[in-house]
């Protein structure tokens, strides 16, 4: 404690967390621990009362931001004392450097005090636990305080199920007498807030054993917390997917029936081919073959297989041929970006015959590739290759409506890389064991999988190299992220940067650009950075006042399919463009350049999938590989997976429900600490494992996140919670006896009861939600859709389908189809469904032109 001179300030400053104070962790939003209401009550009277004396109120305490608790975290607190106004502040340092205040309070110094009478009442016990310590010097002990807290927002009925109040704010904190220990709480909930905030009001009293008032508390607001807006750390918001040993059980027998065996049209992998059909066939199992870009000849296999009853399909394996990749010849690296395209069309379009081919029957796909993935630092794998990974991502994401409304194959699927072992035997061993494993690698040194896992940041701390006397590119200039970018390296005094778009930029744009700042030189290139000279013009522009290129971050990218859409080839190669073939010109442009940092902005969709949008989620699994690469032979590399960012980039039309967007500052941080770090590949996102587990339950049960798996279980935990608290907001789920509406009566309750089902998932207004507005259009992604498609069963009592949402995507369609539905067999009714579906088409037909036009020509930074 500091009085400073001027007799008008006083100032607190002490480390605190959960090392030192350990019941600290107990308060915790969104897993972690934070300083509560109650904590910062306590700071601001101990304050009061330090500096003023016992006879004073707290009023108008407000958290402002929740402050996350490290094991060691430092607070200061201040007093103010200046025109009869006097002001407590706690803030913190954040992780940038700068202070940031949490929690504002105004002090009132009383002419009188006293006690308070007594309460009537009996009252809740609360009583300090035997291991958390007390002290004279507290006026009320936060761990007593916070169980009043939440007393009081444990009587506020469960309106949603993101549902999870904390006080935000008190207008009166007043304490008549010490509290030792213990003391009986009285908690009243008063009127809610107002019209829309979802937010309660509450009076809290704390009186001893005989009902004398020990302190009161009035005018409690109460909030939901938006887990969104509450600041993690950088560590808790990095993930990988982490090669980890995992020998696998061997003893069992490969599964009888039908095997279809796909080689790549390569002498060795056709041979290999050979091998495999002829292992597999025994005297219960047979293996049908063809060369997998040999369309008739595969819808062939597929048919011969299905019309055997004696050996039913099982399985399709798909050989790889392994080829070296040099990322340094162009004219290789062309027939590579080849080869990559018709790996990924040709594998799918395999799968979506297999799965139409054999109705009723869930296959599986595994892929055979050699020496194509990087397991250890010196291994630079195959791009094409790990291109891969983005089908095996999409493909195992669960669910009916994930798979229908994104358009994906029903199948599981294995990506198999096998080392200098042979091939055939391995092959053998993982069909036989049949594990749950989507990505497996092979090496002399055991078996490898691959798991999601939380990134951590080794080394200690780690600042980006930014130089004033080194230029910059960065491509996707003008993007969302592209800006954030820029104003970095310009914040950071970069001597001079480089900016790529196809279109040149527009005025606005211009005077941007120009008002940056005066210490760097920013130039603009236009240019299709997949077309040749393109990446050598920008090279050239970044050396040409005689700055040495020092780093560069390709961040250009379009978004692919449209929420339903099949892969074409032509979308393949539109949506791989700027981000695959401009990789590799840029790639080979600064092959020579002695650089600090060289980063490529990829997706969280290749380490979580993103359904429906196939053709992206390989784009960025293939610029993930070419990062591995670069690693691999010696040159810096650092790929970057985004999650969804807030207000920039394509990410307000590309959503992904799992995961909360980061807002820009949170973006600049992780530039700052991970460009040029020790991390090869790094995702950066709020994932919400809650939504996910509570759209699929089957999430939790992939074998590819048991490394997180006491967070599914908390996630778990969670949706349990919410669920248990359904019954107290049932609204939508009793529905009234739709045989007793009329036509009219019934079009309109589904309408408006299905509205708000979609406002609790979008978090809209019901109101705000057009009756016309497509869902995808909307922001409805696939994991929303399966909620939004169980609300709907519970809601009409039907067993609806998954394609119900997709044949009718709007709120009008869909109420027109299932009023129909709902419709008594004996009253006549106008033919609903059929009109729906013409809607439906014709609103299809709409989004998709408009999809496709926007992702044409849009151009960004996103993921």
């Amino acid at each position: 404690h500091v009085e400073l001179p001027s007799g008008h300030e006083h100032v607190w400053q002490t480390d605190i967390g959960v090392a030192m104070l350990p019941w600290l962790a107990d308060h915790t939003i969104g897993g972690q621990a934070v300083v509560s209401a109650a904590g910062f009550a306590e700071m601001a009277l101990a304050a009061a009362a330090q500096a003023l004396g016992d006879g004073v109120q707290v009023s108008a305490l407000a958290v402002e931001r929740p402050l996350i608790l490290d094991a060691q975290t430092r607070v200061t607190t201040q007093l103010s004392l200046s025109g009869g106004v006097n002001r407590v502040e706690i803030q913190a340092r954040s992780a940038g450097g700068n202070w940031i205040r949490h929690a504002v309070a105004d002090i009132d110094v009383l002419q009188q005090s006293g006690p308070a009478g007594r309460h009537a009442g009996q009252g809740t016990e609360i009583a300090l636990p035997d291991e958390v310590a007390d002290h004279p010097e507290y006026r009320i002990h936060p761990v007593l305080l916070d169980a009043a807290l939440q007393q009081l927002a444990a009587a506020i009925p469960d309106e949603s199920e993101d549902a999870s109040y904390q006080a935000v704010s008190v207008e009166t904190i007043r304490v008549y007498a010490p509290i030792r220990g213990r003391a009986r709480s009285h908690a009243e909930l008063l009127e809610p807030g107002a019209e829309g905030d979802r937010g309660h009001r509450g009076h809290l009293v704390l009186t001893d054993e005989a009902g004398a008032v020990l302190a009161e508390l009035t005018g409690i607001e109460l909030k939901p917390v938006d887990l969104a807006s509450v600041p993690l750390s950088l560590e808790q918001k990095i993930f990988d997917a982490a090669w980890v040993p995992s020998p696998a059980a061997h003893g069992g027998a490969v599964a009888d029936g039908t095997w279809v065996v796909l080689a790549e049209a390569d002498t060795a992998a056709e041979a290999l081919a050979a091998e495999v059909t002829d292992k597999l066939t025994s005297s219960s199992r047979r293996a049908v073959s063809a060369t997998l870009s040999d369309e008739s000849a595969v819808a062939q296999a597929f048919a011969k297989t299905a019309a055997n009853p004696q050996f039913p399909p099982v399985g399709i394996i798909v050989l790889l041929a392994k080829r070296p990749f040099d990322g340094l010849d162009i004219d290789a690296t062309d027939a590579a970006l080849k080869r990559a395209h018709d790996l990924v069309v040709d594998i799918s379009a395999a799968a979506h015959a297999a799965v139409e081919g054999w109705k009723g029957t869930s296959p599986r796909l595994w892929l055979v590739t050699r020496d194509g993935l990087s397991v250890h630092d010196d291994e630079p794998g195959d791009p094409a290759i790990g291109a891969l990974k983005g089908l095996i991502r999409n493909w195992r994401f669960p669910g009916e409506a994930a798979r229908v409304l994104a358009g994906e194959p029903d199948l599981g699927a294995t990506l198999l890389d096998v080392g200098s072992a042979d091939v055939v035997a391995a092959l053998t061993d993982e069909l036989s064991a049949a594990t749950g494993d989507d990505v497996v690698a092979l090496r002399e040194d055991g078996r490898f999988v691959e798991r999601l896992v939380r990134a951590t940041l080794d080394g200690g701390p780690h600042d980006a190299v930014i130089r004033a006397d080194g230029s910059y590119i960065i491509t996707g200039g003008l993007g969302g992220l592209g800006t954030v970018v820029t104003r970095w390296l310009v914040e950071r005094g970069a001597g001079r940067i480089v900016l790529n778009g196809r279109s040149e930029p527009s005025d606005a744009q211009r005077e941007y650009l120009a008002g940056l700042g005066e210490g760097t030189e920013v130039v603009f290139v236009a240019g299709d950075i997949a077309t040749a000279g393109v990446a050598e013009r920008l090279v050239a522009a970044a050396e040409e006042t005689g700055r040495p290129l020092r780093g560069l971050v390709h961040g250009a990218g379009v978004t692919g399919d449209g929420l339903v859409s099949a892969l074409t080839r032509e979308g393949l190669e539109r949506v791989w463009a700027p981000k695959v073939a401009g990789a590799l010109r840029l790639n080979a442009a600064t092959a020579d350049r002695e650089m600090d940092w060289w980063v490529g902005f990829s997706s969280m969709a290749t380490l979580l999938g993103l359904p429906g949008q196939l053709a992206y989620a390989t784009g960025n699994a293939w610029l993930d590989a070419l990062m591995t690469w670069r690693r691999a032979s010696g040159r810096p590399a650092t790929a970057i997976n985004w999650g969804q960012w807030s207000d920039v980039g394509m990410s307000r039309a590309l959503t992904y429900s799992v995961l909360d967007p980061i807002t820009p500052d949170e973006g600049i941080e992780a530039l700052q600490t991970l460009v040029g770090g020790p991390l090869a590949r790094v995702g950066v996102g709020r994932l919400r494992l809650d939504r996910a587990v509570a759209a699929t339950p089957e999430f939790r049960e992939l074998d590819y996140f048991d490394r997180i798996a006491s967070e599914l279980e908390a996630a778990v935990a969670t949706v349990e919670h919410r669920a248990a608290g359904e019954d107290a907001a049932a609204a939508v789920a009793e529905a009234p006896d739709w045989s007793t509406l009329s036509a009219e009566q019934r079009l309109t309750e589904l309408q408006t009861r299905l509205q708000a089902i979609l406002g609790r998932e979008l978090r809209m207004s019901p109101s705000a939600i057009s009756l016309d507005a497509p869902f995808p259009e909307l922001g409805l992604d696939s994991m929303m859709a399966m909620t939004v498609l169980k609300e709907t069963k519970k809601l009409v009592g039907l067993d609806v389908s998954a394609n119900m949402l997709f044949n009718h995507p709007t709120i009008a369609s869909l109420g027109t189809y299932v009023a129909g539905l709902l419709a008594p067999p004996d009253v006549p009714e106008e033919n609903t469904a059929e009109l729906a579906a013409d809607s439906a088409s014709s609103v299809l037909d709409e989004l998709f032109d408009s999809v496709e036009s926007a992702s044409a020509g849009s151009e960004s930074g996103i993921f």
